[in-house]
């Protein structure tokens, strides 16, 4: 699969010409209206003349990036894969001005913002469902999945040294799903703002003791 049509970003990273500035914006453009179409009506609203519609483009230019449906899909979720791993490794890196613990707790509040984000929550929810039937769309979770997951691991480690590797495996594990189950509430447009800045602040706490807590404390069997 040529892999120009795997990265909107980078969709015509080798097509050198004039047009390329042009290029790059039309392709950031489409992905963006595919990823609002996705959070709003699913794959199966997720139509290529929908997306040319919604950028005024033809059918046969928005095939010029993504010939199929497919391939649009896989360069919109490997984007915002992408773009979070950017996120991440850019709050993780070390800052003689952040203790290891404010590093690990802007990371967490970056997670948290995202799981509040409704339309990217929305889009991660399809993606949960893709997954159980579409292999690309099960690769591109877990690549997600593995990367925040090897991010906190190595930042509990930091914080715990003592903890061994599989605890800090298992704590990592058990991050990712409570994040993943606060999207259910965070990105509900019926939880009030005031109610949300609270729910972070309490998650982030609990997070952060999962994170820190000696095996003694006995969070977990």
């Amino acid at each position: 699969m040529n892999r120009d049509h795997r990265d909107g970003a980078l969709a015509l990273r080798n097509k050198v010409s004039e047009t390329t500035d042009k290029g790059y914006r039309r392709a950031r453009e489409i992905l963006q209206a595919a990823r609002g179409l996705l959070a709003g009506e699913g794959y199966a609203g997720l139509s290529m003349r929908t997306v040319a519609s919604r950028v005024g483009a033809s059918l046969s230019n928005v095939q010029h990036y993504y010939p199929s449906k497919d391939l649009l899909l896989e360069a919109l979720l490997s984007a915002m894969r992408e773009e979070y791993q950017q996120q991440i490794d850019s709050i993780s890196k070390p800052d003689a001005g952040a203790s290891k613990l404010q590093q690990f707790e802007a990371v967490i509040d970056y997670l948290l913002d995202e799981t509040a984000d409704i339309e990217g929550s929305a889009v991660l929810r399809e993606l949960w469902a893709l997954a159980v039937r579409n292999t690309m769309a099960a690769e591109i979770l877990q690549k997600m999945l593995d990367a925040a997951q090897k991010t906190l691991r190595k930042q509990i480690k930091s914080l715990s040294p003592e903890l061994a590797p599989s605890d800090c495996e298992t704590r990592a594990v058990l991050i990712l799903a409570h994040l993943q189950g606060l999207t259910l509430i965070l990105a509900n447009p019926r939880t009030s703002p005031r109610d949300s800045k609270a729910l972070k602040a309490a998650a982030r706490a609990a997070i952060v003791q999962l994170a820190t807590a000696p095996v003694a404390a006995c969070l977990y069997p």
